[in-house]
């Protein structure tokens, strides 16, 4: 599906079907429903605002009259106060009035035309006619403008829907998340750009065209030479603009990678500090950010150099046109000739200025249209689209008393993932790569009624099985049938969870219904949970729910799939008891099959039994009265398990094992501990505190956790910005003063050329003014010291306009490096509570959009609106020195209204700029939950168009700051424009009652031309300046203001305050064991005493004492061994010997993760001490103390690259040394020779070359975990902590790890102490030590075997809950026979 909408309101969406014969990308559709070619984007673009520019091209002619009429008026003005007898072919089209001359009698007796002291009242329409051009112009600019804008902003509107829509239909693996936050961030911004400047990619060549037909009536030949400049400019504009879309496109492709990386290193974040990468991060980032300024330096070079010969040509031809005309003619240079030409000139700096701009804006365009087009023809992440949801009454279970249907079948089905770009479908009859294919031949019916438990060892395949279902996987070969209408509930083996509260995470937009939710919350066992947040289920989780545990994560997400499950046809679990401990995986468990109805198909991928044939017993009344519902068990077959044929198979099969009547079935472990029946579904769901409840930091009473991002209010030009982006350049001096000096030096030059024109011209009117005067070639002094003069001045000008370009660049992209470096580093030293309540899509905003405004942007903005200024100024002081004192008449009124409407509308402008960039966050954020697992789930629940509804709303918010930015710019633009034009008026009127002299007349002319100009471009960019200045102090805030997390050795220290409150000196830190007084600790103190608690060494191995955490100061403590669930204070110590294993045990959210957390010191608050080998690791830097440890996290984190890169990404160890990790975290087996027994059995070996996609699309999860296993084990810490390392993969899988592990401790880091917090308990029996937590306190401790031994023990419990095989092994007693 892809979708446009129409002036982007959501009732104009239109969902367009693709063709499911089709295997390529289906084409956009308008809002008709009628395909667009995607190569033609620019058509669509047409098509839509065709109308809104037509109407603007009409306003358009309107400025271009009123523009050229200024000149033409210039010169008929200044021709009639040369009190000459004017030829007909000196009039061009305005017709000469005598102002009021009179014949006088000069000293030689010769009679001459001067001006008389009285003003003839007919001069006073070229005041009028002056006003109808300048006020006319100041309206019909402003409202093309207008038109142009809203137009360009909603063509930024739709290309973000259309974006967004693809990427929605985008796989997981296809999706680049830094490609499209560069799509909606930056490449849609530019058409809201480049569309107000539309109008002048014809409206600059019109100008130029007629300006150079009224160039050859007054020049004549001499025009040529301006003519010629002109078109040598073109050919010059159009190669730099080649280089502009050159530079471009290379620094795109760079900023798309760095964003990439960005995206990677702050998603993975805890990865990031666990590992201490912060610095070799930042250096990889920095090492692209520093191609990508290459290539933006570059681009604004051409950019400036574009804006040196627009701005220098002109005048240089005006220059070259003087001189050739006063040497071609005998009849000297008049007044009235020379500023005309001049006044020509004036109105053709600006658009010529503009091709620049212009032309790099247009190829910038063209290059977001090649950037989308491409992402369009992206393939999708579905070969068919998803059915669309059937009505209740249309569900394939409907009906129950019907026979069962087949919801699923495979037709000699083959399945897996191709190398085909774009996701192309394989040609039919071409056989598809065998090394892509994952199952092969596949023939399976799959029913209502029929639950299955899909096993496999680790990469088997069970996720890509799961995946065909959904409609995710590639068939390759056969077909994949799916009863139309089927819904179908989705729970990934990483919970995905959304960035709101727990509710809304369940509800998932659906509708909310109060028995549904118990139930749902019931069978997922999470009412204890909810009792423990401090809002109950209106608790805000925050992004990925960093306030939960992983268990808890996985329970949300399983009770938003058994929300609906009355109305659920099909159920797909993905190994969702991974996460889960023993006792609450029993129940989860038993409550699901208490649930299933029998019009549903269930599919569990697991690894582990989750119950079997009831022996004996009789099954329970409840299930008694049941329809048939049947258990099945799926087995996927390696493709090394089925040579039957005596070949090798290409790939693995499945094979369907057991079909037991859930009438007959049990959960395993159910009933051991005297509880025979499941759980019941109806409880009270723990309701949220009231108005007692103590708001949270930066939320908003209500649980939220998010803080609100600031808004700062005052002139974008602030103080701090401005301080900051000249700290950035290198300070005051010498760039910034120097280019100063340079911009006024240049426009003093440019003042200068007119002065000595008409000090020029005045000398050669009063030569010639009497009759019988000497020819030119007579008069003193000659025309050649005139020209000399003038070539001098204009020399002079051009060096010191090439200093004020050639400087811009250099100044804004070293402070666009140095703030972009600050914001960079201060971020990656945040604490992780700060990424924990800052939206992802905040954070990558100022990655993204404020970062192209600072590296090029702003360039194009800033410096047009400084050099309008200095225009302007300049236009100002000319205008008061030749008209004074009188124009002081006229210009404190207009001083006092400019003022008045710049305070009034700048204070808007800013607000409304701000709410801009606070709006543009959120759209950021909701393309990043596409990222992982939430397309799939997106898709699975059929949420696309619920979305794309949101980001409509979103871009409606947005929308209505950018209408509003744009509708305040022009209030203030036209009334500051009415403002010059009435400056204009009263410059000519003051010049007929001053009786000013021709020559002064046409340099006040020029400069009240000027004036109104300049006025105009200081209107339109010092607005779209300050506007974009705000993102300076954007990132200036992230580069100074954010808090760091501590001492830090890779980066230098910034004043940040001690490391820690409390902190303890590693003097004063005792390794002595100590015992609490707790009763059921009296068994096993002598095993205290005795066992791991005795010191081996001095200092040796790691000791936790009463340590304590928080996650955030207001909090409760997450973590406090000072005290236990049940028994007050104590003082309690936790020892492991060096070389030891210690199994960290207790229900979910019983504290597991929170002590990794403590351990790493990624909380702000930590206390009590953690010393490993006689260290402090709370009293070293943060990136030192992470150093000496490592940890293998819940969730696992990997890399889009190659698996040497996820191994070492910063090439630390040679490869033989990632094999060796590989190896041991059975991965990898070395190719053995001549020897086909040694065949591994195990996951199809990985080798450093292998590519991985982003998210690791192409793997499993259990074998994420087994590469993040080996990613430590590469690195050989002091204390290795794995956190559910091996929950995810099969049982032979785990016990082949664990037996690594004990390898790897013997032989390859024998003094390593080993944390491993555990759900499967076969997995840790065998351990040294055991530490149970509960509810963040230390619950039990000491050997395995001893704490198994206590009866009424919380690990007890778990352990018979395990099976009685399990407690056996841990109390060291041999198997029941």
């Amino acid at each position: 599906l892809l979708v446009t909408a129409d002036r982007m309101t959501p009732q104009h969406i239109a969902l367009v079907p693709a063709d499911p014969q089709a295997g390529a990308a289906p084409a956009p559709a308008d809002a008709g429903g009628q395909a667009i070619a995607t190569t033609r984007l620019w058509k669509v673009v047409l098509s839509r605002e065709g109308g809104a520019l037509l109407a603007a091209a009409l306003l358009q002619v309107v400025v271009i009259a009123g523009q050229i009429s200024l000149p033409l008026l210039v010169h008929s003005l200044v021709l009639s106060l040369e009190c000459q007898e004017a030829a007909e072919e000196d009039v061009l089209v305005f017709p000469t009035i005598d102002p009021g001359c009179e014949w006088t009698n000069g000293t030689d007796g010769n009679a001459s035309r001067e001006l008389s002291d009285t003003v003839n009242p007919p001069y006073f329409y070229y005041a009028l006619g002056v006003a109808l051009a300048t006020f006319s112009n100041a309206v019909f600019n402003q409202l093309q403008m207008h038109v142009s804008f809203n137009a360009g902003q909603r063509l930024r509107a739709w290309l973000i829907s259309v974006v967004f829509t693809k990427a929605l239909k985008c796989s997981s693996s296809q999706l680049d998340m830094g490609e499209t936050l560069n799509l909606v961030s930056n490449d849609a911004q530019r058409f809201l750009e480049a569309l107000p400047l539309a109008q002048q990619i014809w409206a600059a060549p019109t100008v130029i065209i007629v300006s150079s037909y009224f160039l050859w009536e007054l020049a004549g030949v001499s025009s040529l030479i301006m003519i010629g400049f002109l078109a040598v400019l073109t050919p010059i504009s159009a190669a730099l603009s080649k280089f502009v879309v050159r530079f471009r496109a290379k620094r795109m492709a760079l900023s798309d990678k760095r964003m990439g990386l960005c995206s990677e290193m702050l998603q993975g974040i805890r990865i990031v500090k666990y590992f201490a990468w912060e610095r070799p991060y930042t250096d990889r980032i920095l090492a692209l950010r520093k191609e990508e300024l290459r290539y933006a330096r570059l681009e604004s070079f051409a950019f400036v150099g574009t804006m040196i010969f627009t701005v220098f040509f002109p005048a240089l031809s005006v220059g070259v046109s003087l001189l050739d005309y006063s040497n071609r003619h005998s009849k000297p240079l008049s007044p009235s000739t020379a500023f005309a030409l001049a006044s020509f000139v004036v109105i053709l700096r600006f658009p010529m200025m503009q091709l620049g701009h212009i032309a790099s804006t247009a190829v910038q365009c063209l290059v977001v249209l090649r950037r989308t087009e491409a992402f369009l023809l992206k393939g999708s992440g579905q070969q068919e689209p998803p059915p669309p949801v059937a009505a209740p009454s249309d569900s394939p279970g409907a009906t129950q008393s019907q026979a069962p249907r087949t919801y699923i079948q495979f037709s000699g089905a083959s399945v897996g993932w191709t190398g085909v770009q774009d996701g192309e479908a394989a040609k039919p009859g071409t056989p598809a790569p065998a090394a892509s294919i994952v199952f092969s031949n596949i023939t399976l019916d799959l029913q209502a009624g029929e639950v299955y438990q899909v096993f496999g060892r680790v990469a088997s395949g069970k996720s890509t099985l799961l995946s065909s279902v959904l409609g995710e996987a590639q068939v390759l070969e056969g077909a994949i049938h799916i009863a139309p209408g089927l819904r179908t509930a989705f729970v990934s083996q990483t919970a995905w969870i959304r960035n709101c509260s727990l509710r809304d995470n369940v509800l998932f937009f659906r509708d909310f219904d109060a028995g549904k939710y118990e139930r749902a919350i019931a069978a997922s066992c999470l009412a204890p949970d909810i009792a423990l947040l401090p809002y109950g289920d209106s608790t805000q989780i925050g992004e990925r729910g960093v306030t939960l545990s992983g268990g808890q994560k996985m329970r949300v997400a399983l009770a938003r799939a058994l929300y609906d499950m009355d109305r659920t046809d099909m159920l797909v679990l993905d190994d969702v008891f991974a996460a889960l401990d023993v006792d609450t995986s029993r129940k989860v468990a038993a409550a699901l099959f208490n649930i299933v109805q029998p019009h549903q198909l269930v599919l569990m991928a697991t690894n582990k039994a989750v119950g079997r044939r009831r022996e004996g017993s009789a099954p329970p009344a409840a299930a008694q009265e049941r329809p048939p519902i049947v258990v099945k068990t799926l087995r996927i077959v390696p493709s090394e398990e089925l040579d039957l044929t005596g070949e090798a198979q290409p790939a693995a099969s499945l094979v369907v094992e057991d079909a037991v009547p859930l009438d007959e079935f049990e959960v395993l472990g159910w009933g051991e501990d005297g509880d025979d029946h499941p759980p019941s579904l109806e409880v009270d769901v723990p309701k949220p505190p009231g108005d007692e409840a103590p708001p949270k930091e930066g939320g908003d009473g209500g649980g939220n956790i998010m803080t609100t991002e600031e808004r700062a209010v005052g002139t974008g030009f602030s103080k701090f910005a401005i301080s900051s982006y000249v700290e950035g350049i290198g300070g005051w001096w010498p760039l910034p003063l120097l280019w100063i000096l340079s911009v006024n030096t240049e426009r003093a030059g440019i003042l200068g050329l007119d002065i000595w024109i008409s000090t020029w011209t005045k000398h050669n009117l009063d030569c010639c003014s009497a009759e019988g005067s000497p020819s030119v070639d007579d008069v003193e002094p000659p025309p050649s010291y005139w020209q000399t003069g003038y070539v001098l001045i204009i020399v002079g000008a051009f060096f010191a306009l090439m200093c004020t370009r050639g400087l811009v660049p250099i100044m804004s992209i070293r402070a666009a490096d140095s703030m972009f470096t600050a914001m960079l580093t201060s971020v990656v030293r945040a604490p992780v509570s700060w990424f924990d309540t800052t939206p992802m899509g905040r954070i990558l905003n100022r990655f993204s959009f404020d970062t192209e405004n600072l590296d090029v942007i702003l360039i194009q903005k800033m410096f047009p609106a400084l050099v309008s200024v200095s225009w302007t100024s300049a236009s100002v002081v000319t205008l008061c020195v030749f008209l004074f004192p009188y124009f002081f008449a006229v210009f404190p009124l207009g001083v006092y209204a400019y003022i008045h409407l710049v305070q009034i509308s700048r204070k808007c402008i800013r607000e409304i700029q701000r709410l801009d960039n606070l709006s543009r966050s959120p759209i950021a954020s909701l393309c990043v939950e596409l990222g992982g697992e939430g397309l799939t789930l997106i898709r699975t629940y059929a949420k696309q168009n619920v979305y794309l509804t949101m980001m409509m709303s979103l871009i409606d918010r947005n929308q209505r700051a950018v209408y509003c930015f744009n509708s305040a710019n022009r209030w203030l633009g036209s009334r500051l424009e009415i403002l010059s034009a009435f400056n204009t008026t009263a410059a000519v009127a003051l010049i007929g009652f001053m009786r000013l002299e021709p020559n002064w007349a046409g340099l006040v002319l020029l400069w009240s031309m000027n004036l109104t100009v300049s006025m105009n471009f200081t209107c339109m960019f010092f607005s779209q300046a300050e506007a974009c200045f705000t993102s300076v102090e954007r990132v200036a805030t992230y580069g100074k203001c954010l808090e760091e997390e501590g001492v830090h050795e890779g980066f230098p220290q910034t004043g940040q305050a001690p490391l820690r409150a409390g902190s303890v000196a590693p003097a004063a830190v005792t390794t002595e064991p100590t015992v609490g007084d707790k009763p059921d600790f009296s068994d096993v103190a002598k095993a205290l005493e005795e066992g791991p608690g005795v010191e081996s060494g001095a200092g040796a191995g790691l000791v936790l004492r009463d340590l304590t955490l928080r996650y955030r100061k207001e909090l409760p403590c997450a973590l406090d061994f000072t005290k236990t669930p049940a028994a007050g204070a104590h003082t309690a110590s936790v020892r492991i010997r060096s070389g030891e294993r210690c199994a960290v045990v207790g229900r979910t959210g019983a504290g597991k993760s929170s002590l990794a957390v403590a351990i790493f010191r990624l909380a702000e608050e930590v206390g009590g001490a953690v010393v490993l080998n006689g260290v402090s690791l709370l009293d070293l830097p943060v990136d030192a103390a992470r150093r000496r440890c490592g940890i293998i996290t819940q969730d696992p984190v990997v890399f889009g690259a190659t698996i040497r890169y996820n191994l070492d990404p910063f090439e630390e160890f040679p490869d033989d040394a990632c094999r060796e990790a590989l190896k041991l975290a059975q991965l990898w087996t070395p190719p053995a020779a001549d020897d086909a027994a040694t065949a591994r059995e195990g996951p199809p070996g990985l080798d450093l070359d292998t590519p991985v996609e982003l998210n690791g699309a192409n793997l499993s999860v259990g074998e994420r975990q087994l590469l993040c296993l080996a990613r430590v084990l590469l690195r050989r810490p002091e204390l290795l902590v794995c956190d559910e390392a091996t929950a995810s993969c099969d049982l032979d899988t785990d016990r082949q790890v664990q037996s690594a592990i004990r390898r790897w401790l013997r032989e390859v880091n024998p003094g390593c102490c080993v944390l491993t917090i555990a759900h499967r308990l076969e997995t840790i029996v065998d351990y040294d030590s055991v530490l149970v937590l509960d509810a963040g306190g230390v619950a039990q401790y000491g050997p395995v075997a001893a704490v198994a031994a206590q009866e009424g023990g919380i690990f007890r419990g778990m352990l018979q809950a395990a099976g009685e095989d399990v407690l056996r092994v841990a109390l060291g007693t041999p198997p029941a026979a």
